[in-house]
């Protein structure tokens, strides 16, 4: 078994472990995504399975999503696209377009949403007041780029409609969405993209500028900016919005509190 990508890392603040997501690939050519993890430590990293998927996907370079972060209850938040399943993205017995909870001691998970397309990124983002929530970006289909949010307080999985809701069309035209989510019994995004911006990486964190605020910063590939979105403080409903364009595609962002800034990492393709 190889390693044909590495989708997503993460240092852990609660055990000091890294964790990368894969894609790996068989004697039989098939493609699995999975999570390894090794102590960390500068000179050698030792790593070990984590956590086995038993998806097998033909073609890995679609729709794989792979983000990784700390949860609460030591726990880490799994992201997993449709890879190129679409019947199965609604079965809650089957890992495709879901994302999940996965307990770092006895390696356990819980559904905590499906209907996914390809989520690009996540944040699980926690008040002072013990409010939680969890802020993912999704790529649409030709169109529909979505932000959702999940209120951790509710406990409920949320569903995000896809394959049957979404803004965008297919590829070749065609346009058999459901243009409504609520209506359909499903969540509605917080904000939607269309045209498609190629939504990446998010981070969130407090409005300096009031209390009842905050703040969502979405990166783009295709339209090479940093869209800014000031929300109220259960991400229900946009106040404003703003775009840094920086004129190159941004596959990754981070804020760093201390520094009140972001590290950036741009692409070159």
């Amino acid at each position: 078994m190889t390693i044909e990508l590495a989708e997503s890392c993460l240092l852990s603040g609660d055990d000091g472990k890294l964790y990368l997501s894969v894609i790996l690939k068989d004697v039989n050519e098939n493609y699995s995504i999975s999570i390894m993890s090794s102590e960390f430590n500068f000179n050698k990293l030792n790593f070990e399975f984590f956590f086995k998927t038993d998806l097998v996907i033909k073609n890995f370079s679609i729709g794989t999503g792979g983000r990784i972060v700390d949860f609460k209850d030591n726990k880490l938040l799994f992201t997993i696209g449709h890879m190129g399943f679409l019947d199965e993205i609604q079965n809650i017995e089957h890992l495709a377009g879901k994302t999940i909870s996965i307990d770092k001691k006895d390696k356990s998970y819980e559904l905590v949403s499906l209907g996914h397309r390809n989520h690009q990124g996540l944040f699980y983002y926690q008040d002072n007041m013990n409010n939680q929530f969890i802020i993912n970006s999704e790529h649409g289909p030709k169109g529909g780029d979505e932000i959702n949010v999940n209120n951790v307080n509710n406990n409920r999985i949320y569903n995000f409609g896809w394959p049957i809701a979404s803004y965008g069309i297919n590829y070749d035209g065609s346009n058999p969405f459901k243009p409504s989510h609520k209506e359909y019994g499903f969540e509605e995004p917080l904000v939607n993209f269309t045209p498609s911006i190629g939504i990446s990486e998010i981070s969130v964190r407090d409005s300096r500028d009031s209390a009842d605020l905050n703040l969502i910063y979405a990166s783009s590939l295709r339209a090479k900016s940093i869209y800014i979105f000031e929300t109220n403080k259960k991400f229900t409903k946009v106040i404003s919005k703003d775009r840094l364009i920086l004129d190159h595609r941004i596959r990754d962002l981070k804020y760093i509190e201390s520094l009140d800034g972001f590290i950036v990492i741009f692409e070159n393709i």
